[in-house]
């Protein structure tokens, strides 16, 4: 019987590799082995943290990603502060919102904010105008949570920090990888959650 491998001390590169899955729910080796080595890797998968997936990509081939197991979800909250993890929304669309995860910079996958945190960030700000003692925010509070209920508008796959040159100001960049089924009501949507949290860069991925 094969003898399963564990983390015994965590190191730096591991909560870079837990942090990316949780942000985007799956990688490919390649990307995996773009932090740690091989070994490390094989840990990961010997020791029952991560498991493989074989997906059809956008191109026709299929593809082997690795996500988190339930078990690498206890790992990552337990003992890396890790929550709010990426639900898979297709693996097509997944693979391509990876792709664009990887391409990001260190520093902004580091900054990397999950669709549930900003959602999170969205209700909360949707409960202060609803609680204000200004009538106009009132009215317009309950009118984001009455299209929030309504799916009019729904939140984004993720968003990450960015510097305008222009201005040397640091804004949230959202994204949002869309597929064939997107139509304008659903841009429309995304859109609307972005404009809750003050967004003015908002990019939109074809999957």
């Amino acid at each position: 019987m094969a003898k399963r491998n564990h983390i015994n001390q965590i190191k730096s590169f591991d909560k870079i590799v837990f942090k990316a899955l949780a942000d985007v729910a799956i990688l490919t080796k390649n990307d995996l082995r773009t932090f740690v080595s091989e070994k490390r890797f094989k840990t990961y998968v010997q020791g029952g943290y991560i498991k493989m997936l074989t997906v059809v990509a956008n191109d026709g081939k299929t593809k082997d990603v690795y996500s988190l197991t339930p078990q690498g979800q206890r790992f990552a909250k337990k003992y890396m502060g890790l929550s709010n993890f990426y639900k898979s929304n297709s693996l097509r669309h997944d693979i391509k919102l990876s792709e664009k995860y990887m391409n990001l910079s260190d520093e902004q996958r580091a900054s990397w904010v999950r669709e549930k945190d900003l959602m999170e960030m969205a209700q909360k700000e949707i409960d202060r105008l609803k609680n204000s003692d200004d009538r106009d925010e009132k009215v317009k509070g309950d009118k984001l949570q009455e299209n929030l209920n309504n799916k009019k508008i729904s939140s984004v796959d993720g968003a990450y920090f960015v510097t305008i040159q222009e201005t040397n100001q640091v804004v949230l960049h959202f994204l949002e990888v869309t597929t064939t089924n997107y139509g304008e009501v659903e841009i429309a949507a995304k859109e609307a959650f972005v404009t809750i949290l003050g967004g003015t860069s908002f990019e939109e991925v074809k999957a």
